[in-house]
């Protein structure tokens, strides 16, 4: 690993080089000071590497889910001077993990990554909650009569408390904190916000539901910022003791002031979206939100959408956003699949893999290798998810909860709008999938050239 980050600094010209790291799910986010320094077919070489692209400034490199451990590696090659070893007592493990290479930028994409890195293990957890609550609706749809399982009946009661809980573990563990007090944290936070619920199995949203989401993100990571820049400047002995404590008064005092600051902004948010939702432009809005939705992507800002559906299933017990995500993810595979269509044998092969990797909703080796790369695909996925998502928001379709980002997806939403869904999602994947054939289709090309 350290091999290939050496190798890494090396093609993106060095450190002096590097203005600013970030990363979302599986891709690298580097910006550059002179990008006419950068080694693009270096880069292309290292065996981790499934895809890069340069745009002005920046260069972002697809890595897969090891892109984690890559972020602090490189971080930690940063962060060290010039005389200290990487792994020297003053760069210890926790302390790189946590520092986000700025080099005296704006901090808005220290923000985004603290965000995706927060969400990334949430996913698998988001997932299972979506399959929970699904298979809850199908057994009431379909169980003719027979009693709900009582320990699935528990778990998705406890579902939007959990949710809360499990970010501001996360967001901590990013910052450096201690992961088993944030989680007390995250349960302190909940019982602020709903004093009614204890312990987490029944009850109506409170007032301050709305802001769970966005408070649990950020009074975690100031939890885990305060306690790792204690440990730091304190001795060993009295860190462990009294950073943890002081990290955790602080970081309660926090939630008792900003909880309802942010749920007041939460309110209006989740009102404004639904009512957007709901009015006669609503299929028009979701047209435009999945037709923009991989320009976002390409920003690392999608991020936040996805706060904005946790906020919306805590309160409301459903999303709207991830639907219309899911379909923009089919449109890019369908893209990809159409421009490599009439590729060589063995490039082919390479592009249908990423094909099947954005399937299951990791689009960005197919966005960045191939998309991106050639334009018209991309411009053909915008289409083609504008299309379904203008159909999906006509015909409201909603989810449980975030799930898979791929056709899995199905199943996070009601049973009864699954022929629709799939529908829409052929769709979304066929359209773009036909742009691209009759493009780069070698006869129409000929035709072309001929009548030229």
């Amino acid at each position: 690993m350290n091999e290939n980050i050496n190798l890494l600094l090396a093609s993106l010209g060095g450190k002096q080089n590097i203005v600013q790291t970030a990363h979302c799910l599986t891709r690298l986010r580097i910006a550059l000071q002179d990008p006419k320094q950068v080694d693009m077919a270096m880069i292309k070489r290292l065996t981790e590497v499934k895809a890069c692209l340069l745009q002005g400034n920046e260069c972002q490199i697809v890595l897969g889910m090891q892109v984690e451990q890559w972020f602090c590696q490189l971080n930690r090659q940063l962060n060290a001077a010039p005389s200290e070893a990487p792994h020297s007592p003053h760069h210890s493990a926790a302390t790189a993990n946590t520092r986000c290479w700025a080099g005296g930028r704006n901090q808005c994409a220290a923000l985004n990554t603290l965000v995706a890195r927060a969400l990334v293990p949430l996913f698998g957890f988001l997932f299972f909650s979506s399959l929970c609550l699904g298979l809850q609706q199908a057994w009431l749809l379909w169980g003719e009569g027979v009693l709900l399982p009582v320990s699935l009946a528990r778990v998705c009661q406890s579902l939007p408390y959990l949710v809360p809980i499990a970010l501001c573990a996360a967001a901590a563990n990013v910052t450096g904190g201690n992961f088993a007090l944030a989680l007390l944290l995250g349960v302190a936070c909940v019982c602020y916000a709903h004093p009614q619920v204890l312990p987490f199995t029944a009850g109506e949203p409170t007032a301050l539901a709305a802001g769970l989401i966005l408070s649990s993100l950020l009074v975690g990571g100031v939890f885990g910022f305060i306690e790792s820049r204690c440990r730091q400047r304190t001795a060993l002995h009295w860190g462990n003791v009294a950073a943890p404590g002081l990290a955790f008064i602080c970081s309660y005092a926090l939630v008792i002031v900003l909880l309802p600051v942010v749920n007041a902004g939460a309110q209006v948010v989740n009102q404004a979206l639904l009512g957007v939702w709901q009015s006669a432009y609503g299929a028009l809005v979701g047209a435009l939100f999945a037709g923009g939705y991989a320009l976002l992507a390409r920003r690392g800002q999608h991020h936040w959408l996805t706060l904005l559906d946790l906020q919306l299933f805590i309160v409301h017990g459903f999303v709207l956003l991830w639907p219309l995500i899911v379909l923009s993810n089919l449109a890019q595979a369908g893209a990809a699949l159409g421009c490599s269509w009439f590729w060589p044998a063995r490039a082919r092969q390479t592009a249908r893999a990423a094909v099947k990797d954005a399937l299951w909703g990791l689009t960005e080796p197919v966005m960045y290798s191939i998309n991106l790369t050639y334009r018209y695909p991309f411009y053909c996925a915008l289409f083609g998810s504008a299309l379904a998502g203008l159909l999906a928001s006509y015909f409201s379709l909603t989810a449980f909860n975030i799930g898979s980002g791929g056709w899995l997806a199905i199943v996070s939403l009601p049973a009864r709008v699954w022929p629709t869904f799939f529908a829409i999602a052929l769709l979304a994947f066929g359209a773009p999938w036909l742009g691209c054939v009759l493009y780069s289709s070698p006869l129409l090309n000929n035709r072309v050239s001929n009548a030229s």
